[in-house]
């Protein structure tokens, strides 16, 4: 048992403590009155009770997702925060965790699986929505020439160009050549 320094001892101002206390019996009487998360219980199916956040979803349900641009990129701790160098570590450390997880997953999908996990990544991009609408575009106008061009038949070969394989062509193949135009 570790035993508090004596000569140090928390000092907090019963002004404080009532204020505090006031604060949160307020919020509680209120709390029927704000938002709740929607997501819904696995267990018992009933919905989450914590308080929404702005995007309608709770601390643990998604509330703290990032939004716009910037969405799919980690979020790093601040360089001025007292323990940024261990929050740095802990993020580092979770996402070589989670890097882990996911190549274990990868390893253990059948061919199928793989194909859908690939198709699923390939249809929803990461980048700027100006980036993601420019290949969406993109991949709109092939599919439309992919559709235009399919009843296309590449033409015949034309029978008077030289073929290298007949041996009378051969013949016309080093006239040519000799005659020094392509130099």
């Amino acid at each position: 048992m570790v035993e508090r320094n004596p000569k140090r001892k928390r000092k907090t101002a019963a002004a404080f403590i009532a204020a505090g206390t006031a604060n949160l019996r307020r919020i509680a009487a209120n709390r029927d009155a704000f938002p709740k998360c929607g997501a819904m219980s696995k267990t018992t199916g009933q919905p989450c009770r914590q308080l929404a956040m702005a995007n309608g979803r709770c601390y643990y349900h998604g509330g703290r997702t990032p939004r716009g641009k910037d969405w799919h990129r980690t979020q790093w701790p601040d360089k001025s925060a007292p323990d940024a160098i261990a929050k740095m570590e802990n993020k580092l450390k979770m996402m070589e965790r989670a890097r882990k997880a996911r190549e274990r997953r990868l390893a253990k999908m059948t061919p199928e699986e793989h194909a859908a996990h690939v198709k699923w990544h390939r249809e929803r991009p990461t980048g700027s929505p100006e980036y993601r609408e420019r290949k969406r575009a993109e991949r709109k106008q092939n599919e439309d020439a992919r559709r235009r061009f399919a009843g296309y038949r590449a033409k015949e070969p034309d029978p008077i160009a030289p073929n290298p394989a007949d041996p009378s062509d051969e013949i016309q193949i080093r006239n040519i050549e000799e005659l020094d135009i392509f130099k």
